[in-house]
Parts: C-alpha cells; sequence; structure tokens
C-alpha cells in the first residue's frame, strides 16, 4: 500500500502540467443562460463549439489548468516544474 503523502506528492506532479478544456455554448434564446462541458482533449472542445456554431450559436473554447482543491483554499503555489525553481 502506498503512503499518503506519497501518493499526494505524484498527485502533484503529474497535475503540474495538466489542463482541460472547456467548451461553452450560449443558448439560442439569447438568455444569459449558457452550457459548460469539460474536454480532456482539445479536438473534442472544438468539435462541440464548432457544432453549436453550425447551429447559429455562440460557442468558445477555454483552456483551463487543474490545481488541487487545497492549494486554491489556503492561496499556496505548487511550484512543479517551475523552469525558475532550481
Amino acid at each position: 500500500m502506498i503512503e499518503e503523502h506519497l501518493i499526494d506528492e505524484v498527485t502533484r506532479e503529474r497535475l503540474a502540467d495538466a489542463f482541460v478544456v472547456v467548451s461553452e455554448v450560449h443558448s439560442s434564446t439569447g438568455e444569459p443562460q449558457f452550457r459548460r462541458r469539460v474536454h480532456l482533449s482539445l479536438t473534442a472542445a472544438q468539435r462541440t463549439a464548432q457544432r453549436a456554431k453550425d447551429r447559429g450559436l455562440q460557442a468558445r473554447v477555454v483552456l483551463c489548468t487543474i490545481r488541487p482543491l487545497d492549494e486554491i483554499l489556503t492561496g499556496a503555489e505548487s511550484h512543479h516544474g517551475d523552469p525558475q525553481e532550481g
């Protein structure tokens, strides 16, 4: 069994370069409602946005980083993979 602190360390290292892509499609009624979907590939997000545009809807693709929740809550920053770090 892997110790919990080692799992946390490995997870943080893997998340340092991880991204998700969000497709955001606005409603057809002009209401300030829209649908967001998380994709693990850029191609899938682009296809979703293009299909929405083909239907005459506004759509965009947003690249997002992934950070552990405790970093967000505590304001701590992970510096794994930081080129300025020695």
